[in-house]
């Protein structure tokens, strides 16, 4: 049985300045090993939160499809990283009643900072319910309980209610209790 993550491996057009961008913005990271061109599989491997991301060159994903990578965060820790991101200029979005951070690196890999309590040295995470997406096959309209990816409900980050990053494009958010796209809790 897995007892652990040993590495996530990202691949990116430019590995080094995906890894400044992470030393950037994550003050623990750190780059454990610097890419060697001559190497036939040239990568370089950075720290962050203990875990070890792998970047390798190579052509990444031609857009954002939904997949991201979550860190638990304090709130202090977050606004901490939003500060280095202002200052670098990179771009980033807050969500869920500002309890969630994302931001993208250069070739469409999408990154969490989700603040969470912790408690007896285990994270506590806000009650979600299950959400899964699916081709999307309907126009949306006001009252099918369907997101658009400009819609910013007022009740972003209440428990029951859609994540408030969108869909990828062609996908529609939906209700893992309920047939009925969005419907955030199966009661229709």
């Amino acid at each position: 049985m897995p007892k652990a993550l040993s590495h996530i491996a990202l691949i990116v057009a430019h590995p080094t300045r995906t890894a400044h961008l992470l030393t950037g913005v994550f003050e623990d990271a750190r780059i454990l090993r610097e890419e060697d061109p001559a190497d036939s599989h040239p990568e370089v491997i950075v720290e962050v939160a203990g875990l070890e991301f792998a970047l390798i060159r190579g052509q990444g994903p031609a857009s954002r499809n939904g997949d991201h990578i979550a860190f638990a965060v304090s709130k202090e820790e977050q606004l901490a990283c939003a500060r280095r991101m202002d200052e670098q200029a990179l771009d980033y979005q807050m969500a869920r009643g500002d309890t969630a951070l994302y931001f993208s690196d250069y070739d469409n890999h999408v990154f969490e900072l989700e603040v969470v309590e912790v408690e007896s040295r285990r994270i506590a995470h806000p009650v979600r319910d299950p959400i899964r997406l699916t081709p999307s096959t309907t126009t949306d309209t006001p009252d099918s309980h369907s997101r658009r990816e400009t819609d910013t409900p007022a009740s972003a980050g209440t428990p029951g209610t859609t994540p408030a990053h969108p869909p990828a494009p062609g996908y529609r958010r939906e209700c893992a209790h309920s047939p009925r796209p969005g419907c955030g809790n199966g009661t229709g």
